[in-house]
């Protein structure tokens, strides 16, 4: 029963959120951080845009990369911009596998603790200080391919479904790189992951 309620309300606040955005993007945004391949006519561009949208939409990024208030809403103005600068991390330990706790989520649901320590979702505005502004389309896709971060000496840290995502062809990487760019560039310095230790070698 509640996840059927989760799901419906999911599904829901990602329509809304894709009709309002959609819009503001594709019509007032589109050029000022373009990474359209050369040669595409505005109708193709507008398309490859719109590609995008729809498979950022059925792929759920906006549940983890937008923070949400108190209430579990997304915030206004600050749609992908991943975890707030200054909002509390989520903790976790061993003793809470025992109580059925494989992992915690931060009140903002954009960060996330478990066994391999805390991650946060990434701001995926185009920003170049804070966001994904230096990222190119080639980048996400080798970054998917191989499960290793687009910046950093890093793997992908859970909860990123990057294996579902590596399935994507070429082009859909493409078209939601293209999606991504044609977003307002929004500065927020999303904290750096605390990846725990390895475990000790058993002998």
């Amino acid at each position: 029963m509640h996840s059927t309620i989760r799901l419906a309300t999911v599904t829901l606040g990602l329509a809304t959120f894709v009709s309002a955005i959609g819009w503001f993007s594709y019509q007032n945004m589109v050029g000022s951080h373009n990474t359209i391949p050369t040669g595409m006519t505005p109708d193709q561009e507008t398309a490859l845009r719109s590609r995008g949208a729809y498979l950022m939409a059925s792929m759920g990024c906006n549940d983890c990369h937008s923070p949400r208030d108190n209430t579990g809403k997304f915030i206004p103005g600050r749609e992908f911009t991943g975890q707030p600068e200054n909002a509390p991390s989520p903790t976790w330990d061993p003793s809470m596998l025992e109580k059925g706790n494989l992992m915690t989520m931060g009140p903002t649901g954009t960060s996330f603790a478990g066994p391999w320590g805390v991650s946060y979702a990434a701001n995926i505005t185009p920003d170049k200080e804070t966001g994904i502004g230096n990222l190119t389309a080639d980048g996400l896709i080798r970054s998917w391919r191989t499960g290793q971060h687009w910046k950093e000496n890093r793997p992908i840290l859970p909860v990123m479904p990057f294996e579902a995502f590596a399935n994507l062809t070429d082009d859909d990487i493409r078209a939601l790189h293209a999606f991504l760019m044609s977003l307002p560039p929004t500065k927020n310095r999303v904290p750096d992951p605390k990846i725990a230790p390895a475990p000790p070698a058993k002998g």
